[in-house]
């Protein structure tokens, strides 16, 4: 067992399959892992043998008494001895061999292994050195293409930044411009729908009282001559009062129920009259109403549609400020390794670049600004004209209403 593990041992170091300066290093370790099995096996066949020897020490230490055999007998028991006593020896002589050579071999084996670890660690500590001189230089190389790189990425994203910003404050003026005219477009619609609706009720009125007006004064008329045709008839009869009493008197009474039928019948002609032009009056006037009320409806519509319009432009431009300064805070970081003087260019080209931003983001608030107190100021203009235009009709209802009770009066 001794030979066949030396020559394992001997063959070992040509079996290693050979790596990049040195032995692999995974075929080292199983043949290391290897000769630790193969010495624990020897050991235990080692002390195996020991035992069985110290047995048998035992045994020959007690021998029998053999006296009481035969001669023949005794003699064979003593050759079985001596032959026992051989085959020990020569057992213990092997084990004593067995282990001087399984320590040798074991000895061998860690001057082998120890070597082959040396040579191993040497090669693994040039190749280190040749890798950390590899990575220097890649390092190198990666950093200056990274360096070129990230310069002309900065030039690429401070080309689009400015093209966005600039494309945003155009679509920012004209989305202002767009909005101030259909601002003043709509508010000219207004005032335009609302005068003539003014002069519509206006007309209204002014033909609603020519004929209540006129109906009163043809009632006026037709009781001044039913009163004046009564004083006739009563002047008539008078001058017969001399000659017919009696009748006179008749006659006299006759026509002052007649009169008093007559302007009675009169009274209530005007009364009915004066009725229909009121509610002739009243019809127009809440048709008025209703047609202003819905007027007033409309423009409310058209203005809320107006607010709409506005704080979807204000939202728009909040967007483009909101997606101008995103692109500018998104520009790449440039790593600091190896870029001193690039980070001082760089922070000369910012500081002179923000002085040309600041106007250009004023400008655009102060667009927004002045689109917002153009929005507020027509607002404001059509809410006192409305005021304005429902005060002037309050006080024309109140104008008609006490004009007819003082006629029904």
């Amino acid at each position: 067992m001794s030979t066949t593990m030396h020559d394992d041992s001997d063959s070992g170091t040509s079996r290693f399959p050979t790596a990049r300066k040195g032995y692999d290093r995974y075929a080292v370790e199983r043949f290391v892992a290897e000769t630790a099995a193969q010495i624990a096996a020897l050991s235990h066949e080692i002390e195996t043998l020991a035992g069985q020897n110290r047995a048998m020490a035992a045994r020959a230490a007690t021998a029998p008494d053999f006296s009481a055999l035969g001669g023949r007998a005794q003699e064979i028991l003593r050759v079985a001895e001596e032959q026992a006593k051989e085959t020990s020896q020569r057992a213990s002589s092997m084990a004593d061999d067995l282990v001087d050579g399984a320590q040798r071999d074991a000895d061998r084996m860690r001057d082998d292994t120890n070597r082959e670890l040396e040579e191993l660690r040497r090669s693994r500590l040039a190749e280190l050195e040749d890798l950390r001189e590899r990575a220097e230089e890649d390092a190198r190389v990666s950093v200056e293409r990274a360096h070129a790189s990230a310069q002309q990425l900065l030039a690429a994203a401070r080309l689009e930044a400015e093209s966005v910003t600039t494309e945003a404050q155009a679509r920012a003026r004209d989305l202002t411009q767009s909005a101030l005219y259909a601002a003043e477009q709509t508010r000219a619609a207004a005032d335009r729908d609302a005068a003539s609706i003014a002069a519509d009720v206006a007309a209204h009125r002014e033909t609603v009282f020519a004929e209540l007006h006129r109906a009163q004064e043809e009632a006026a008329s037709r009781v001044e001559a039913m009163l004046a045709d009564a004083n006739r008839q009563q002047t008539t009869t008078a001058a017969h009062l001399a000659a017919e009493t009696e009748q006179a008197v008749a006659l006299r009474a006759q026509a002052l129920a007649d009169a008093e039928q007559i302007r009675t019948t009169a009274s209530d002609d005007a009364r009915a009259m004066i009725a229909a032009a009121q509610q002739q009056a009243a019809t127009i006037d809440e048709r008025a109403r209703q047609e202003y009320t819905w007027r007033r409806r409309q423009m409310r519509q058209e203005q809320a549609l107006l607010d709409q319009r506005r704080a979807a432009i204000l939202g728009q431009l909040t967007s483009l400020s909101a997606l101008a300064a995103e692109t500018a805070g998104n520009l790449p970081e440039v790593p600091e390794i190896l870029f001193s003087e690039f980070e001082n260019v760089s922070s000369g080209q910012d500081a002179q670049r923000r002085p040309a931003e600041q106007p250009d983001q004023a400008g655009g608030s102060e667009q927004a600004e002045q689109l917002e107190e153009a929005v507020g100021s027509r607002d404001e203009q059509a809410s006192r004209h409305d005021d304005e235009r429902d005060d002037a009709h309050g006080d024309e209802d109140a104008t008609t209403v006490r004009y007819l009770d003082s006629r029904s009066a």
